[in-house]
């Protein structure tokens, strides 16, 4: 009878273990001094025991068992455990729900995201994070995206992330993932982009769901209409909801910005590139200079030029690619520049005679920099500064308004320019606008 019940006891077991039999298991090479009930205590869940474990492996006699022995461990019966993201950088407003709540609030730099928070970020913001296996997710302005999945497989050093992009765009830098049960993945309304350990990025439109892929490195498997495809770096797929993935296309190259390498000190005029054959736009992304920096500044341009707005000292990166007809990103070009501390200012004149329009005085110049004054206004509240291509002021390059009756500014890049001052007074009808400055900057002079 004993024998009877030992054996309809394994039969059972044996039955229990086949049916967790997966495709992939986590395997474990027995060291000194293990067992499998140590096995079980430190790595499976506590409804597992050793006895599963044994009949799973096929082990006749758990007591003598050869080091070096490979002991399979189906997925679904390791430990489970919370491993939350962390916050690398934030830049401007990005707000959270927490799961299980309904009410937006600011996330912090030192906050944690969960399982089943929701993170947003506004128009001019950005957040970067960091996993638990030490991959990095960017989310750019106006992006929502929410922690399906943050989980780490006990103590085995396997870790599955999913997260979904609702709409906005994500960049990705994925660590190579380690263990059959690791996982990066990646949902959007109309695909699902999973990785084993790559650099690529996905845009999701608002409302449409319609999703771009972009791989700058490695390979990703990208689902969406009952069928997925493979996309190499330097590829880019679309993927409508309902719609299998387009065939990739290779993305475009990097611009050249070359120029603006030697030439960059943060000129009052646009900052331009050679037009990239193939872009429909240009996407520029200003960032500081810090390793895991966010994203201070983002645009997307019609045309190859920039203007910088105004910064503090400090070390920078601006960072600008192409976008094709169907709206693929491709390759990044980035240049870093250091901005240092303006020099001393020059003696100022002696105090000007209050007039009632303000006059506009010669620029004075320091190096690469150079300050315009002009006489104060009696009664004035304030001064709208203005730099122009063109007489009319049409094409306006810059403008400033502030209480100052002076302006430092990085000297332009050569060729010529229409300054202008206007006092603005207590009614908004009275504007008193200064003389239009003709200010010249010959080619032949030397920017240093």
């Amino acid at each position: 009878m004993l024998r009877y019940s030992r054996f309809i006891t394994a039969i059972s077991l044996l039955i229990l273990t086949l049916s967790s039999v997966q495709a992939e298991d986590w395997v474990y090479r027995l060291r000194g001094g293990d067992s499998l009930s140590k096995i079980s205590a430190q790595y499976l869940k506590n409804e597992i025991s050793s006895v599963r474990l044994q009949y799973y492996n096929q082990i006749k006699n758990p007591t003598r068992i050869p080091l070096g022995t490979e002991i399979k461990v189906p997925l679904e019966w390791l430990k489970l455990t919370p491993s939350p993201a962390e916050v690398l950088s934030l830049e401007g407003e990005v707000s959270i729900v927490r799961a299980g709540e309904s009410d937006p609030v600011l996330l912090s730099e030192v906050d944690q995201l969960q399982i089943g928070d929701v993170v947003t970020t506004g128009r001019q913001s950005s957040l970067a994070l960091r996993f638990a296996d030490g991959s990095r997710l960017m989310l750019g302005p106006e992006t929502r995206v929410s922690m399906d999945t943050l989980s780490a497989f006990g103590e085995v050093g396997m870790v599955d992330t999913r997260v979904r992009v609702q709409y906005g765009r994500v960049e990705s830098e994925v660590e190579p993932l380690q263990g059959a049960g690791a996982r990066f993945q990646i949902t959007t309304p109309a695909a699902v982009t999973m990785v084993r350990g790559t650099g690529f990025r996905v845009g999701v439109e608002s409302g449409s769901g319609l999703t771009r892929n972009e791989v700058m490195k490695g390979r990703v498997a990208v689902d969406g209409g009952g069928e997925s495809l493979n996309v190499d770096a330097g590829f880019g797929t679309m993927i409508e909801p309902g719609k299998p993935p387009l065939k990739p296309r290779p993305l475009l190259t990097p611009p050249d910005i070359s120029r603006l390498g030697v030439e960059m000190d943060l000129p009052a005029a646009p900052l331009r590139w050679p037009g990239l054959e193939g872009a429909e736009a240009y996407r520029v992304q200003l960032l500081r200079g810090e390793p895991g920096a966010g994203v201070i500044v983002e645009q997307v341009l019609a045309t190859p030029e920039f203007t910088l707005p105004e910064l503090i000292s400090g070390s920078y990166r601006i960072r600008v690619r192409g976008i094709d007809e169907l709206g693929l990103e491709g390759l990044s070009a980035e240049h870093r520049f250091l901005l240092n501390e303006p020099p001393p200012r020059p003696p100022p004149p002696p105090p000007p005679v209050k007039v009632e329009v303000p006059v506009i005085e010669a620029p004075q110049f320091n190096g690469p920099w150079m300050w315009v004054r002009w006489n104060a206004v009696d009664k004035a509240w304030g001064y709208r500064f203005l730099v122009a291509a063109d007489p009319a002021l049409q094409q306006r390059l810059l403008e400033r308004i502030g209480t100052n009756t002076e302006r430092v500014l990085p000297v332009p890049w050569p060729g010529t320019y229409y300054i202008r001052v206007d006092a603005l007074m207590e009614s908004e009808d009275d504007v008193r606008q200064s003389q239009v400055y003709r200010l010249d900057l010959p080619l032949s002079q030397p920017r240093p």
